[in-house]
Formats: structure tokens, C-alpha cells, sequence
């Protein structure tokens, strides 16, 4: 969901293909955000990803890369494992598991906390590697450091339910459908269509789909546990 935050269109709130917008995903924080016209100008500047822009296009590109082929974690592994952030990890499981912690703290954590600010932490580290896009982070969360994460869940609920559901509504309107935060639920033999319109829209909306998994649930045989379908 980051992704749409790097089209100059969500900040500038140009609506013409129903894409997400700070405008529509957040109109208390576009209101703050266009009152600061010159870190605005800044942002637009950045995300326009001109020649002159070579090294903050570079960051953008390497940023969605990772995260549209679903191998953020992976990435950041040997970076973080570089500074000694990830010194108390023996094994491959137990360095994702931590990567995707300090990638959650990141995003959704207090830049300002004293823990984030030394120089060795991995908020620090993931900023010398992804300056410019750190910036736009900080740019979110100057006001409230909340603020990125409501923005986030709500670029998500905009996608899944305005998009992505209301179409499948649409075309086939006697279709079981429900949501789980970024999944969706359907019966058997539905989830290639389902997983058809959620690529289509997202890539429409934001400029790539992610990988998608398929899980199936099956009735437990156990008279203790719970099932569901």
C-alpha cells in the first residue's frame, strides 16, 4: 500500500481514474498537507523523478521492487545483518522474523523515541540506505507519527472495498465475498477470478499488484476445534 504514496497524483489529489488519494483516504491530513506548500513542493519534486533525481529515483525503484515481488525482508536481511542489528539471530527464519519486527517499528513507531535516534539503531540504518523515501515517512508522521499507519489502512480499505469488492459485486453480484483486512474470502473454485480483480485493480490504482497467496479452509474432524469454510 506504501507504493501509492510515491505517485505524485495521491498528494496532488487529481481523481480521475478513481485512483487513491490523500484527499479521499484522509481529508484532515491532505487539509495540513497542503498548507505546507513548501514540503509539499518538495514531495512533488521527488516522486517527479527527474534526471537531475538520479539517486532518489534509485531508492524509489529498489524500495517497490522488493516490495512488489514480496522480498522486502530479504533485502533488508544482509543490510541490517551488516551494522550487527541482527547479532542475536541464528538462523534464516529468526532474521526475517526480526527484520519484519524492525520493519513494522519503521513504519509505525515514534521517529523521535530516544531508541530511534542513536546512531546504531535500525531506524537510523534504514535511513542512510533510503534517505529520500524516509524523508517522505517523516513528512507523514511530523504532525502524528500515527499518522502513516492510518493512512496505509485506509489506502487498504479504499482498494479492497471501494475497488476490488464493489467490482466483483458488480459482476457477479450472487458471489460469496468477504474481507479479512487485505484478504478476501470466496468459495472454492472462485479464487482465479477473485485473484484476477484484485491484480487488475490494485495494478490500475497504485502501479503494481503484489504476489498473492491461496489458502484453502477445510472443516476440522476434530470435535474440539473449530471449523470453518
Amino acid at each position: 500500500m506504501s507504493i501509492a504514496l510515491f505517485n505524485k497524483e495521491f498528494w496532488q489529489s487529481v481523481d480521475k481514474a478513481q485512483k487513491p488519494t490523500l484527499k479521499r483516504v484522509f481529508e484532515e491530513l491532505y487539509t495540513k498537507v497542503r498548507e505546507s506548500k513548501i514540503e509539499l513542493k518538495n514531495i512533488i519534486k521527488f516522486l517527479d523523478s527527474s534526471k537531475t533525481l538520479t539517486q532518489k529515483d534509485f531508492q524509489k525503484k529498489e524500495f517497490i521492487k522488493h516490495v512488489v515481488n514480496g522480498t522486502f525482508y530479504e533485502y533488508l536481511i544482509p543490510i541490517f545483518e551488516k551494522e550487527g542489528a541482527l547479532s542475536s539471530c541464528k538462523t534464516e527464519n529468526e532474521k526475517r522474523d526480526k527484520v519484519k519486527k524492525i520493519v513494522l517499528t519503521l513504519f509505525f513507531d515514534n521517529d523521535n523515541k530516544v531508541y530511534n535516534r542513536k546512531e546504531g539503531s535500525a531506524t537510523q540504518i534504514f535511513k542512510r540506505k533510503f534517505l529520500t523515501i524516509s524523508k517522505l515517512f517523516e513528512f507523514i508522521k511530523k504532525e502524528n507519527y500515527r499518522n502513516l499507519a492510518i493512512v496505509l489502512q485506509r489506502i487498504e480499505s479504499y482498494l479492497i472495498l471501494e475497488r476490488i469488492c464493489k467490482r466483483v459485486n458488480k459482476e457477479k453480484p450472487d458471489l460469496a465475498l468477504f474481507t479479512i483486512h487485505d484478504s478476501i474470502i470466496t468459495t472454492l473454485g472462485n479464487e482465479s477470478y477473485i485473484k484476477s480483480v484484485m491484480e487488475d485493480e490494485l495494478r490500475k490504482a497504485i502501479g503494481a499488484a503484489p504476489q498473492f497467496s491461496v489458502e484453502y479452509w477445510q472443516l476440522e474432524q476434530d470435535k474440539n476445534k473449530v471449523g470453518a469454510l
